[in-house]
């Protein structure tokens, strides 16, 4: 192989790193954004919100870059709840928080993973919303893929003793 040849390939790999690691970086920061301003929706114990603005991104971003995203969608979740943590006074323990932690950035990335899997089983065809059958399987595929993700998250949430059990149905249904 030539000297030029294997040097253009070696900047080819240079340049497709480094524009994957500035995709996972904004990812993070649309998805830790995005999650600060939905707490202003926050009424139930554990920082629990009505309006979850990540997961739209999320499942976009999945949607177009596949696999990709996870990186990004996984980092923007744990820079969230590290930033809400420091800022806060909460009432749980340091552990329970990390686990918290890990347990709501493995959620956030599997959520809209599911969604696009169900869209797929439903349509047997990519994320579209250009027909009905289409737009419907995007509706279903979001309303399950957040079930998945509550159920681990306030699962966990209360299993570590930051949602009482007493608002454990309750905390599911608003999740």
């Amino acid at each position: 192989m030539p000297r030029h040849e294997f040097e253009s390939r070696a900047i080819f790999r240079e340049n497709v790193q480094l524009e994957l690691l500035l995709r996972t970086l904004v990812i993070a920061c649309v998805y830790a954004i995005t999650a600060k301003l939905s707490l202003v929706f926050t009424t139930l114990p554990g920082q629990v919100t009505a309006v979850w603005f990540p997961s739209g991104f999320a499942f976009a971003f999945v949607i177009w870059f596949g696999r990709w995203a996870l990186p990004g969608i996984a980092l923007g979740s744990i820079v969230f709840m590290v930033w809400n943590s420091l800022t806060m006074t909460l009432p749980w323990s340091a552990a329970s928080d990390i686990i918290s932690i890990i347990a709501c950035s493995l959620a956030s990335s599997l959520e809209p993973v599911i969604g696009v899997v169900i869209i797929y089983w439903l349509t047997h065809a990519p994320p579209s919303l250009d027909r009905t059958k289409a737009a419907i399987s995007c509706i279903v595929a979001a309303v399950l893929a957040s079930m998945f993700s509550a159920l681990i998250g306030i699962t966990v949430s209360s299993l570590v003793g930051i949602v009482p059990w007493s608002n454990y149905g309750i905390s599911l249904l608003m999740w």
